[in-house]
């Protein structure tokens, strides 16, 4: 059997996966917590492959694309950038439509956007896809959010970007 060299400068999915998620971690870094998310939008691991050996790989990759997507929204979140956090968290939800944490993480990017309708709108969505998918009804968590967002007086200005930040 031949041995199979790669070259050392190939990138690694499920290597650089792990890079991304510790810099999204430590970094403050505007512009590299924006490259963070590109990648982890698009990142797939093997995605056209439907082999048996490789459904756990996919799944553990698919996992870690959620917590490092519901991770940068919350960063996005802290930061004051609403709309780079609603990209992060609406990407979440679309990497894990069951994921109550995205949906939270959603509503609340919209209510920093000064978009409480669109909050309202994900709270919706996330009842409709419990209620289908799993017969539940949301957590109280996510039930709290939207009683939150009901409660409020007139919507906030957004806040894009905090200054500052690199």
């Amino acid at each position: 059997m031949d041995a199979v060299i790669l070259n050392p400068n190939l990138i690694v999915d499920a290597t650089f996966m792990d890079d991304v998620l510790r810099s999204v971690e430590c970094s403050n870094d505007l512009a590299t917590l924006t490259a963070n998310l590109e990648f982890l939008t698009h990142a797939d691991l093997l995605p056209t492959w439907c082999e048996t050996w490789l459904v756990r790989e996919q799944e553990s990759f698919r996992q870690s694309k959620l917590r490092g997507l519901e991770k940068l929204a919350g960063r996005f979140i802290e930061i004051g950038d609403a709309d780079l956090a609603v990209d992060a968290a609406q990407a979440a939800v679309d990497t894990e439509p069951l994921s109550e944490r995205g949906y939270c993480l959603l509503m609340r990017a919209h209510v920093l956007a000064g978009n409480r309708a669109l909050a309202l709108q994900a709270y919706e969505r996330a009842y409709e896809t419990l209620r289908q998918s799993l017969d539940v009804e949301p957590s109280i968590p996510l039930q709290q959010i939207m009683l939150d967002v009901r409660s409020r007086g007139p919507a906030a200005p957004p806040n894009r970007r905090v200054a500052g930040l690199a």
